[in-house]
């Protein structure tokens, strides 16, 4: 089992991606994780390869965007091709600008991440926050049979403040 796979607090194996409350977003090349034991989620570290790849990607997208406009650029110019694109505008050449400066702008994501993450700057792990377990949270409500939370945590029992979603002294998620 991979690294990332493994839970930060508990060293379990059993974990996944998480698709819903802890969903990654932006740039980052594996998905946030939970554990299937104690319900930890957390970002996993993003290893080196993936680093590389992400910088071989914004480079990639750098080398398409100038593939399309190389062309132009050799047949009129520099000084005349940016003349043409300030004095002859017209729609499909401002549509035309637009996605090129977006494609180039969007390729900068992944290399700059690429490029902290391999100077230990991003991709470090980190603990997201805490999940109730569906089988812990199950088996409360059967003993129980009334609502899980009465004011009370379900993982460290102690008060939680009306209308909170987590736990402030365990980070633990509160059903309603």
């Amino acid at each position: 089992m991979n690294d990332y796979a493994k839970c930060p607090a508990c060293g379990s194996s059993n974990s996944g991606v998480s698709l819903r409350e802890f969903k990654a977003w932006g740039w980052q090349p594996l998905g946030n994780r939970i554990c299937g034991e104690c319900g930890t989620a957390w970002r996993p570290q993003c290893p080196r390869w993936a680093a590389a790849v992400s910088i071989v990607l914004g480079c990639v997208m750098w080398a398409i965007a100038l593939a399309l406009v190389i062309p132009a650029l050799h047949k009129q110019g520099l000084s005349n091709f940016i003349d043409d694109v300030i004095q002859n505008r017209s729609t499909e050449r401002d549509k035309a600008m637009v996605m090129f400066v977006t494609f180039v702008a969007l390729a900068l994501w992944p290399f700059l991440y690429g490029i902290a993450v391999l100077r230990g700057r991003a991709g470090k792990p980190m603990i997201l926050g805490k999940v109730l377990v569906p089988s812990a949270a199950v088996e409360k409500a059967e003993a129980e049979s009334g609502l899980l939370t009465d004011g009370v945590c379900v993982g460290c029992q102690r008060s939680v403040p009306v209308g909170s979603a987590y736990c402030p002294h365990c980070g633990l998620r509160q059903r309603s």
